[in-house]
């Protein structure tokens, strides 16, 4: 960051700032605190502040919140001895990933073997693509080594080019070893493979056999159509490439790839600001950070932007709460901004791999209630979760124009190996939030056997894409509920709002028991290499923070009935003191070509230990 800007990001708030939001006497919060439940409660006008404690008094005391455990399910095993535990936005963001994760994984096994007849397999195009051309053309080299990436064998005229592609591409690890969720299996790592060497971008003037490609493309219809609904799936499903593809051979794109790369706006920054390498000493996340804050770097989805856009979209409140649309309902201190930002680093990384109220005595009213705490159900995430929700809205459109609902049902997302969860109410697929029954050892064998199985839900794709958008929808209006604000969902937003809630109360209810926290956290990504050093985030695991919530404006109560009017407690009530677990990030210099796989990632974290130990040992 830049001098002062520390300072400026991390500044309390002040409340006289805070535009006063009027008081709504209909607005009532169905968590009543009164004695006997016999007390409603309204926010509508009452603000939340939000504060993470800096320095811990006592050291021995705060050993766990120290402790870098390997995944959400295991901080929450360790938290419940400590104190009351929330869902932290990182958490829902875990839930999320795995959820993305395995979509995209079944999504990319699905393109590379071909669906039907709505979509042609990507090595059946490239296959394709080598007979229009034929063996003796300058393309067919590069197209042949492809298909040995991806288990093919195809022999062109000129097979030594083909091995030279082969070797330079296995030698530089940073394009060719597989990462994230694609190292679940073996053909997930061929998938992985065969994408990055078709994703190398070559000067479009100097693309080996680039006139009979455009010829074969132009002469061949159905060939042409193929490729097209190839591009635009990449450039929905994840964003609109970063240079031109085969179509635009013999025009004015500088630089061409057979696959073209997604885009992202960090990778983008990165590549303008330090065109010709690093500078000592450089904070690629604080350049990020900076720039996001200065409105030099816009997060708002791009007008051709995909899935990716809206999900890093959903996002910016971390760093800019006064874009929230609750922003006048939180005072949030400097050091509950550090947390945001610390959220916002680790997030980014994972972009890239009620209560009833009892009827009134009849012998008489019960005690009005002296306090009020400022309970919470989840992290207030109101705009993030609806920004998220609408992500997956625009997922599930998009995949269902490209594929067709009946291809999606006939898909399931890839899991991590090991366990295959099934949510059941009577041995009947149901939605989440009910009892998880975990069963070991089944495994379904895939059309073309690898060496590792990749675990399926029962869940199809597109019922549980749905669900997943339904869950953060009711996370927004529980979020906008805690601080009392009504949800901001759309007119023409097709939500059952009363449904969605009951299904994220449910999840909230039981989120630590959820499977997909179970999974191992621990990720890295590289976003910068140059010749002298590549540079790495992660999350090196998972560790418990305190989160005292207080009233910064105290909210209304009046009687169940409602028939006395609503009126602000004459004593202050005490705040509350949550654990949330968060992430852990790290910007990691290695050297240059240097990779990170989750696995050696996370085996180093298991040896280390402590934050300063792990990144000690990574840099080398």
């Amino acid at each position: 960051m830049q001098p002062g800007e520390t300072a400026d990001l991390f500044e309390d708030d002040r409340l006289d700032t805070k535009r006063a939001a009027a008081f709504d006497p209909n607005l009532v919060y169905d968590l009543c605190a009164g004695e006997g439940g016999a007390w409603q409660q309204n926010r509508s006008a009452a603000v939340l502040c939000l504060d993470v404690p800096k320095i811990m008094v006592r050291e021995d005391a705060a050993q766990h919140l120290i402790v870098l455990h390997a995944s959400y399910a295991a901080a929450a095993s360790a938290a419940r001895a400590q104190g009351t535990l929330l869902a932290s936005i990182n958490a829902v963001d875990a839930k999320a990933k795995q959820f993305d994760d395995g979509l995209v994984a079944a999504l990319d096994v699905a393109c590379f073997r071909g669906l039907g007849g709505r979509m042609t397999g990507r090595v059946d195009l490239v296959r394709r693509l080598l007979e229009a051309v034929g063996p003796a053309s300058g393309a067919a080299p590069h197209l042949a080594a492809a298909l040995s990436l991806a288990g093919e064998e195809a022999e062109p005229a000129d097979a030594a080019g083909k091995r030279r592609l082969l070797a330079g591409f296995k030698k530089n690890e940073l394009w060719s070893k597989p990462a994230g969720f694609y190292t679940r299996s073996d053909e997930l790592g061929r998938v992985y493979r065969f994408t990055r060497f078709l994703q190398r971008d070559i000067a479009a003037d100097d693309f080996p056999g680039g006139v009979d490609l455009a010829a074969a493309l132009a002469r061949d219809a159905d060939l042409r159509a193929a490729y097209q609904r190839t591009i635009a799936f990449d450039a929905g499903l994840r964003n609109p490439a970063t240079c031109g593809s085969l179509l635009d051979l013999g025009g004015v794109v500088p630089r061409v790839a057979v696959l073209p790369p997604p885009s992202s706006r960090e990778v983008e920054l990165f590549g303008r600001i330090f065109p010709v390498g690093l500078p000592a000493g450089a904070d690629l996340v604080a350049e990020l950070v900076r720039r996001v804050r200065s409105g030099e770097v816009d997060l708002a989805p791009r007008s051709a932007g995909g899935w990716l856009d809206r999900q890093v979209f959903a996002l910016e409140t971390l760093l800019l709460p006064e874009r929230a649309t609750e922003r006048d309902k939180l005072v949030l201190t400097g050091g509950y901004k550090e947390r945001m930002l610390e959220a916002f680093k680790s997030l980014i990384v994972t972009r890239l791999d009620k209560a009833y109220f009892m009827p009134l005595s009849l012998f008489g009213a019960v005690p009005k209630p002296r306090t009020v705490p400022p309970t919470l159900r989840v992290e207030p995430c109101a705009t993030f979760a609806l920004r998220t929700a609408r992500a997956y809205a625009f997922l599930e459109a998009f995949l269902v124009a490209a594929m067709g609902e009946d291809a999606l049902r006939s898909l399931c997302r890839l899991r991590e190996p090991g366990l295959r969860a099934r949510a059941t109410v009577g041995g009947t697929a149901t939605r989440l939030g009910c009892v998880l029954r975990v069963t070991l050892g089944r495994r379904k064998p895939p059309p073309k056997p690898p060496a590792r199985d990749v675990h399926e839900r029962d869940e199809d794709l597109l019922a549980e894409l749905r669900r997943m958008r339904d869950l953060f929808y009711g996370l927004h209006i529980v979020s906008a509920e805690d601080v009392g604000m009504r949800p901001w969902i759309a007119a023409d937003e097709p939500v059952d709002c009363a449904r969605c809630k009951a299904l994220s109360l449910e999840w909230l209810g039981n989120w630590t028991e959820d499977p997909d926290l179970a999974v191992d956290r621990r990720v890295a990504v590289p976003v910068y290499a140059d010749r002298r050093e590549t540079r790495i985030w992660a999350t090196i695991g998972v560790r418990l923070t305190q989160l005292f919530v207080d009233w910064a404006s105290m909210p209304k109560i009046r009687s169940a009935d409602g028939s006395s009017p609503w009126e602000v407690l004459p004593e202050w009530s005490p705040g509350v003191c949550y654990l949330v677990p968060t992430d852990e990030f790290a910007e990691i210099s290695r050297g240059p070509g240097r990779a990170l796989a989750r696995e050696d990632l996370r085996r180093v974290c298991d040896r280390k230990g402590t934050r300063a130990a792990i990144i000690e040992a990574l840099r080398e």
